[in-house]
């Protein structure tokens, strides 16, 4: 079906959320549903790689960094982490992940964070570059390291059927066209 392939801002491409066919984006099928589950942006999460003294990295450099205290994954310039910016929270509140140099460290994933619950993982070539998908509806699947110590979820459109729910990446802690999504749990 051509109209599942159509791209744009428009009434008839994107569906408003509140009509019969917008209700089906939901997670509930109806209204009060979360949307936008499948992709459409990448979205920080608070899961960083620690440092091989156990330490979480404040981000990729001195440019590219979370605004935590911490090490930088590049030294650059003479600049070896974050001294002046704010503490990193409880432990409790965030996910940390063990010292690694290599995207494809996923025997440190955790249970809980979806990370651990998928797999296994596989290589996939597309228009000659490769990619690295989980069985979990082909998402892609890169996990953190020293130089890209944050995580991210969910993907973009440049992405393709690489995005999605189950999707998880690596970024540098610094800003950029992500988002974010509030998560309750009791």
């Amino acid at each position: 079906d051509e109209t599942c392939n159509q791209t744009g801002n428009t009434e008839n491409v994107t569906k408003p959320y509140n009509t019969n066919i917008g209700y089906l984006a939901s997670t509930t099928g109806n209204i009060s549903g979360i949307y936008d589950m499948s992709g459409g942006a990448h979205e920080f999460v608070m899961g960083v790689l620690l440092d091989e003294e156990g330490n979480p990295y404040s981000g990729r450099n001195y440019e590219f960094n979370s605004g935590f205290n911490g090490k930088y994954g590049i030294i650059e310039g003479g600049h070896e982490s974050l001294q002046n910016g704010i503490s990193f929270p409880n432990e409790m509140y965030y996910d940390r992940y063990s010292y690694s140099t290599d995207n494809q460290s996923f025997h440190y994933r955790l249970l809980g964070d979806a990370t651990g619950e998928m797999g296994p993982f596989y290589k996939n070539t597309m228009n000659g570059k490769e990619y690295t998908n989980s069985s979990w509806y082909q998402n892609d699947a890169y996990f953190i390291q020293s130089t890209v110590p944050w995580f991210i979820r969910g993907g973009t459109a440049y992405h393709g059927t690489g995005a999605g729910i189950f999707s998880f990446s690596q970024t540098t802690g610094g800003k950029g066209d992500y988002t974010y999504r509030i998560v309750l749990s009791f």
